[in-house]
């Protein structure tokens, strides 16, 4: 049975989807890779992430780190992003 067209709608969105990845992983499609890492937020490691673009790699980035909602008052959250060649 055929794919409908709402079907292949929802696939490619996911694929389109930011997620992590291994740092080896390279971006196929519409996706670019970046390397993410909080430079404020204590000692944490960096995270590779695929997505089609920087604002949407850092908005999961600071998802996955759980650093999406900061209390009030507190310092915003530096990120250094950098989009690497595939």
């Amino acid at each position: 049975m055929a794919k409908s067209r709402d079907e292949d709608a929802k696939s490619k969105s996911k694929a389109n989807a930011p997620r992590s990845c291994h740092q080896n992983e390279r971006a196929e499609g519409d996706l670019k890779r970046f390397k993410l890492r909080a430079q404020n937020a204590g000692s944490r490691g960096y995270r590779y992430v695929l997505a089609p673009d920087r604002a949407g790699a850092e908005a999961f980035y600071l998802e996955a780190e759980g650093l999406g909602v900061q209390p009030e008052g507190a310092d915003p959250v530096q990120v250094s992003v950098v989009e690497l060649p595939d």
